[in-house]
Order: C-alpha cells, then structure tokens, then sequence
C-alpha cells in the first residue's frame, strides 16, 4: 500500500493519539507556589563573663572549693604543694572558737559542706548517761563498766576533743587536716577542719596530717610529710607512723608534728 496506508511510517496526518508532542500552554502559564516561610530560629544570648550554671553545679558537687585562707586570694591551688621542698613557712591556725578575736572566720563552704553528716552508729549508756561504743565494755568518757543492754542507732557523737600547744582546742566532730596551708585530702562529705600551723614550724609540711573518722574510731595518717610525725603513747617507746598509712589514734595518745608540735587527743563529755 501507499505511504497513507495501513503499516505505513510516513504522512503528514494529524498528532497519533498517546503521543505528547509538546507542553500545554495552561501548564507553562502555571506558577508555583512561593514556600511557607521558615520558622525564626530560637537564639539566646550566653554571657561569656561567668561560667554557666551546669559547671558552678559540677564543681560544688565534687566539692573542690577551699576554704582554706591565703595572703593571695587569686591564687591557684597547688595540687601537689610541697613538690619535695618546703619554702613558704608563714600561717596561722585557720580554727578558731567563735569567741575568739584576730582574723575573720573563712567564708563558709558551699551547699552540701555546710552541715556533716553525722554517721549513724550503734551505741549504748554507761550508769551515768555517757554515750559509748556497743562493743567497749568500759564507758569512753568515765571508764566506768557498762551494763548488759540492747544497742541502739544514733547520730556518731563528737569523739572527743584535739588539744594544741597554744591552747587552742579542735572538737572531733569532723575530720581535720593539720598543715602550713592544709587543704581537704580527696573528696570528703564534710569539710573538714583545717588548722593551719605557726610560721616557725619549718619542718612541717603544708598538708602534713589527716584526721579521719570512721564510726567510732579515729584514724591518723601522715600524708607524707617531710618532717614525719610521731606517735607517743604513755608507758611506750615513741614510734614513728608511716607515711600514707591509717593509725587508730586512741584517748590520750600524743601525735608529734616533725618533733616541733604535739596534739593531744582526748575524750570529754
């Protein structure tokens, strides 16, 4: 057949039905919709001059504000003070009874340092009401023998009292730590006292000595100090404690700081 015809490829016919041979003028006319608009994003100023609330919160949780008293308050603390040599002699004793005069008390430590906790344990009475350990069969304070009776859980009393050679007394309430500028050792639940030594006491280290309770017993460790410390114990030899190690200090044993500064443990009501 002709080219017209059935089969046949060529022509000049109308469009083949199916086929799209161009654009609809309606679809090229067509304009798109502009987008929704952004959303403005949220910014809020941060103050560069303090540090942000989540720090101040993670340094008073790990507690390492100090409130020990220095001639520089701008100056930073030393990790490792003593670094084998001791050449900064001068300070006082930063404890002071409420009555005394002299020198301000240290600003108070923050939050959870402020109160201790006062560890529970287990106790019972002597004949005339002292408070003593379950296990002692003597009373702590007047050594009387305490009677058969079933103990009972209170708040750790104040194991007794530190006494100076100036005087001056420290009450176990707490541990302490004894130096030319002492600072708390580790991370501590309550803060300790901190008893900052005379300036003529040369051969005693800046943190030389912890006080640690634990229940009722008191724990002495000398925190490797270069000047060492001595334990006297009355009848006995005196014999020098290791450095880093725990002590059991008893009522009325003396402590010697580098053979230059004596503390007397005892227990009172």
């Amino acid at each position: 057949g002709g080219p017209g015809g059935p089969g046949g490829t060529g022509g000049t016919g109308g469009p083949v039905a199916g086929l799209i041979d161009g654009i609809p003028p309606e679809i090229l006319a067509a304009v798109a919709p502009p987008p929704p608009p952004l959303p403005e994003a949220s910014v809020v100023a941060v103050q560069t001059d303090e540090p942000p609330p989540e720090a101040v919160r993670l340094v008073e949780r790990v507690g390492l504000t100090s409130t020990v008293r220095r001639d520089h308050p701008g100056a930073a603390l030393d990790p490792d003070p003593d670094h084998g040599h001791d050449y900064d002699h001068d300070g006082q004793t930063t404890y002071r009874p409420e009555t005394a005069g002299g020198l301000p008390p240290p600003p108070p430590p923050p939050g959870h340092l402020q109160h201790a906790t006062h560890e529970m344990v287990l106790a019972v009475h002597c004949p005339a009401g002292h408070v003593t350990a379950a296990y002692s069969p003597r009373c702590r304070v007047c050594h009387e023998p305490v009677p058969a009776q079933e103990p009972h859980r209170m708040p750790r009393p104040r194991l007794g009292t530190l006494h100076l050679p100036d005087g001056e007394r420290v009450p176990l309430d707490r541990g302490v730590v004894f130096g030319r500028q002492p600072e708390p050792v580790g991370a501590v639940a309550d803060w300790p006292h901190l008893v900052r030594l005379p300036a003529d006491s040369t051969y005693v280290s800046r943190s030389h000595l912890a006080v640690a309770l634990d229940g009722w017993l008191v724990l002495a460790t000398d925190l490797g100090s270069r000047g060492g410390t001595t334990l006297r114990v009355p009848g006995r030899p005196a014999q020098r404690i290791r450095g880093h190690e725990q002590y059991v200090w008893e009522p009325g044993q003396v402590l010697d700081l580098a053979d230059s500064y004596e503390i007397v443990y005892e227990v009172t009501e």
